[in-house]
C-alpha cells in the first residue's frame, strides 16, 4: 500500500499530464472523470483520517 504522500504525489502528476492534454487538444473536458474521481478519494481518505474513531473498553465480569 502506497503512503498518501506517494498517492497525492502520483496524483499532482496524473492532473499535470491532463492539464497538459487538455491544451493540446483544446477540450477542457478532457479528463475530467479522472481529475474528479482522484479528487473525490483523496477527500474521502481525508476525510476518514479527520474523523475521531470511537475508542472500545472491555470490561470483564
Amino acid at each position: 500500500m502506497r503512503s498518501q504522500k506517494d498517492r497525492l504525489r502520483a496524483g499532482a502528476e496524473l492532473i499535470r499530464l491532463v492539464d497538459r492534454r487538455r491544451q493540446e487538444t483544446g477540450m477542457p473536458e478532457l479528463g475530467s472523470n479522472v481529475v474528479r474521481m482522484l479528487l473525490d478519494r483523496e477527500l474521502a481518505d481525508l476525510e476518514r483520517s479527520l474523523t475521531p474513531q470511537p475508542v472500545v473498553t472491555w470490561r470483564l465480569q
